[in-house]
């Protein structure tokens, strides 16, 4: 019930029904699940049945009677809660008092009494906080830690910056909306710290959908303010909300990746949760692949036991200052700062974000920051979801309907800011949401109808937090893991059919080479974390509605197990790849999956980034085998001259589409846009002359020796 599961829950709760005389805890508990499907007449039911928990039920009343606005009986039962608090206070839990003040000023709210009821949410806010005791309205906390009630803490923080940024008093529309924005940001630094206190990842994407909706209103008020008063820092605001609220469970991961390299940590608590981690991930995968209902009860019960003894590590690895520390520590993003590391003048940074009404592109170049707002445009969606079908088959796309889409597109996406971009060599992509599914690179310029991948080499990232860290890692000698089990011949007996081309993508690369029956999964575990770069030509599966049913596919016969062959997405969590600075996935759709809010698309190359992999290229749709190892060769080549990751993809797909060795028919977007780069764009090895340099040398001494043999000649 508290993870958001409400469907589960009520069939749990549902099984206790069954006995003989219900308690009245179990009532209250269906009840309010119930309440939060937004089933209110189920809920009432069982609110009604409660016998002796009065108070909780009164409570419980309020809220519900608040939700579908009949805010009489609202009234009603909040004062009869109220009557029983003063009566048994000295015998109920202190938060009783928070929860009546709140629903209080939500009443006080509806019926027009501002003061009265930011009163209310600031005298809540007071109780539920033990460090906070300031009662001016214009004061927020700053700073949690230890807090127990906080997400009902969270909810009155936004119920006073809504209530501050809907007012329109006279001459004080500016001072609330300010204060509407501090009060925001107060409720969103609360939320980070809670999603930072759980071990997870369920319940912090369970968290998200709490958050987004804040993260939305507090966008608006920001832009909003920015709209009357011209002042360029609530730009940077805005731009802070939104940043902070992308992929904030990855980031988390990651974080958590981090601080297990820490110094002076015990060895044997980061062993166990290592482990405790790799027990999850399988036990997972097994539940998911069980139709067995008595194995599946036993297996729940060995999770969640599992999750207790990993919870109970990361509290004592809590216990160590500088791990505390470093886990509640919140960096700011802004524009000043992503600008300010730009180290040229050939990048430029765009990141998306829409409210129910705005699409919004913030921008940063070398010598300008700053955003446009358009209105957001239904077709957005609907040209997104038509192409995604469209390239789900590139051999039935047809290019006409790819570069109208790549036009609509290049209006809604880039046209409102390529005049601040269009001299620049470099585009770092921050999508949001639906976009993550937008290959930019095939978005076709209107003014003269080329494509954007001949103009920018593009990179994407999950968010700007990810962009500051340009002293991470350095250069390594291009050493790759290449992986390609169905490459041989075809044989009735594997899983999957062969994948002829795939040998030729690895081929000639330094490293270990893997192919055919070689390319075993247990391989990969083995070694995957001893290469800078590695590389799986071979089968994937992303499953955009089962997060269990995304997994990359080693070599394995039809009589192997499934667990044997596949590589699931949970198990790439739980890998240590901080060494690696690249993975090339070239299977199908690697980078294809579940869209969540806010978060963007959980994949398998998500899942690559979690392990610690700074950058990772992978595949958005089926592609077409020849088109893809022509590219990775090409690619390869470029690397190892030292080449920018995101400039030797450009140069890749550039050389495909130019080559005659490819038919022209398959020049089209469907066949080489399905590549993109996520993460770091920076050499995988020191850079050394390119090609270009080279030859403008060469013609220099050439020119230098021919004038030379002129002037002697003169004299």
């Amino acid at each position: 019930m508290k993870s958001g599961r409400n469907k589960e829950a009520l069939e749990i709760f549902g099984e206790l029904m069954k006995y003989q005389k219900p308690a009245d805890e179990l009532l209250y508990n269906i009840a309010n699940t119930y309440s939060e499907n937004q089933n209110y007449e189920k809920a009432l039911d069982y609110l009604r049945r409660i016998q002796k928990l009065d108070l909780e039920k009164f409570i419980s009343l309020t809220k519900l009677f608040i939700n579908i606005k009949r805010y009489d009986s609202a009234g009603f039962y909040l004062n009869r809660a109220r009557n029983l608090y003063q009566e048994r206070k000295n015998d109920v839990p202190a938060v009783t008092r928070s929860i009546i003040l709140k629903y209080s000023g939500d009443l006080q709210s509806v019926a027009g009494k501002y003061s009265e009821a930011l009163k209310d949410y600031q005298s809540a806010i007071i109780s539920l906080d033990a460090s906070f005791a300031d009662t001016a309205i214009t004061a927020n906390p700053e700073s949690f830690s230890g807090l127990q009630n906080f997400f009902f803490l969270f909810e009155t923080l936004i119920a006073k910056a809504s209530l501050l940024s809907n007012q329109n008093s006279p001459g004080k529309k500016s001072d609330n909306l300010s204060l509407s924005i501090q009060t925001y940001g107060s409720a969103l630094s609360l939320a980070r710290h809670i999603e930072k206190t759980y071990f997870s990842d369920d319940a912090r994407l369970f968290l998200k959908t709490k958050v987004n909706p804040a993260t939305r209103d507090a966008v608006n008020a920001a832009v909003r303010l920015y709209g009357i008063s011209k002042d360029p820092k609530y730009i940077n605001i805005a731009f802070g909300f939104v940043e902070n609220n992308k992929s904030t469970v990855l980031q988390t991961g990651l974080k958590n990746l981090e601080l297990s390299s820490l110094p002076g940590l015990p060895l044997n608590l980061i062993s166990e949760e290592k482990k405790y981690k790799t027990t999850l991930a399988r036990l997972s995968i097994q539940a998911s692949l069980l139709k067995d209902s008595q194995s599946q009860v036993a297996l729940q019960t060995e999770i969640r036991n599992t999750e207790i003894k990993l919870s109970a590590v990361q509290d004592k690895l809590d216990e160590y200052p500088l791990y505390h520390r470093l886990k509640y520590y919140n960096s700011s993003i802004d524009l000043d700062s992503l600008k300010n590391m730009l180290k040229g003048n050939d990048e430029a940074i765009l990141s998306y974000y829409y409210t129910t009404t705005s699409l919004i592109c913030f921008y940063i170049t070398k010598e300008a920051t700053g955003f446009s707002s358009t209105p957001l445009d239904s077709t957005l969606f609907s040209t997104i979801f038509s192409l995604r079908k469209e390239l789900q088959s590139p051999r039935a796309s047809g290019r006409k309907n790819l570069m109208m889409a790549g036009s609509a597109l290049f209006k809604q996406l880039i046209a409102p800011v390529f005049g601040i971009i269009r001299n620049r060599k470099r585009l770092v992509i921050i999508p949001f949401n639906e976009i993550s599914f937008v290959p930019f690179e095939m978005l076709v310029d209107t003014t003269d109808r080329s494509l954007l991948i001949r103009k920018f080499a593009i990179s994407y990232n999950y968010t700007a937090g990810f962009l500051t860290d340009k002293n991470a890692g350095g250069f390594a000698d291009y050493n790759v893991l290449a992986m390609a089990p169905f490459s041989g011949e075809e044989n009735p007996d594997l899983i999957l059919p062969t994948l002829p081309m795939s040998i030729g993508e690895i081929s000639g690369l330094p490293g270990k080479k893997l192919s055919g029956s070689e390319a075993v999964k247990d391989k990969f575990m083995l070694l995957s974390g001893q290469y800078p770069v590695i590389h799986l030509a071979t089968h994937a599966i992303a499953n955009d509605s089962n997060l269990l049913g995304s997994y990359i596919e080693f070599y394995g016969l039809k009589k192997d197990s499934d667990t044997s062959h596949r590589l699931y997405e949970q198990e790439i969590y739980t890998l240590d790849l901080k060494s690696a600075r690249l993975v090339i996935l070239s299977a199908c759709e690697t980078g294809n999956g579940l869209l969540v809010n806010g978060e963007g698309v959980i994949s398998l190359s998500r899942a690559f980034s979690y392990a610690g992999c700074k950058s990772v290229i992978t595949s958005l749709w089926k592609a077409d085998e020849l088109s893809t190892s022509f590219i990775c060769k090409r690619l390869h080549h470029y690397l190892q001259e030292g080449f920018a990751i995101d400039r030797a993809l450009q140069q890749s797909k550039i050389d495909y589409l130019e080559t005659n060795e490819i038919e022209e028919r398959y020049k089209n977007p469907a066949y080489f846009a399905h590549l993109v780069l996520i993460g770091d764009y920076r050499p995988v090895v020191k850079p050394g002359y390119s090609r270009e340099i080279i030859w403008i040398a060469i013609s220099a001494i050439a020119l230098i020796a021919v004038f030379a043999i002129i002037r002697r000649n003169r004299v």
